[in-house]
């Protein structure tokens, strides 16, 4: 099976394109202070990052990347890049030694 080095490379810098929704302060402050309006949090950086993906016009092979490279890609068939993404990202986080535990605190 043939991979586009150009779809992987933009998948690898694109995939956590929703990080800043997911970890702004002032979001996690509002999602802790009233849950039950809005979940806790609301939406993960995966489900902003296929928004924003798609906003922005990038292929839909990239938002799904965005997507499912988390646990969330487990209720879904990933596709080849997003499984390399997955994978890619879990032993990156596994190398910083942060996997069972936020890397940014909360406010």
């Amino acid at each position: 099976m043939n991979i586009d080095r150009d779809m992987l490379l933009t998948a690898g810098l694109c995939h956590d394109v929703g990080k800043p929704y997911e970890y702004n302060r002032e979001k996690q402050k509002e999602w802790r202070e009233a849950p039950e309006q809005c979940g806790n949090p609301a939406l993960r950086h995966t489900l902003y990052g296929v928004y924003v993906a798609l906003a922005v016009g990038l292929p839909e092979e990239i938002a799904h990347v965005c997507g499912c490279h988390s646990p969330e890609g487990e209720l879904v068939q990933r596709s080849l890049l997003a499984t390399i993404i997955h994978h890619a990202d879990k032993a990156a986080w596994r190398i910083l030694g942060c996997h069972d535990r936020w890397i940014f605190p909360a406010v």
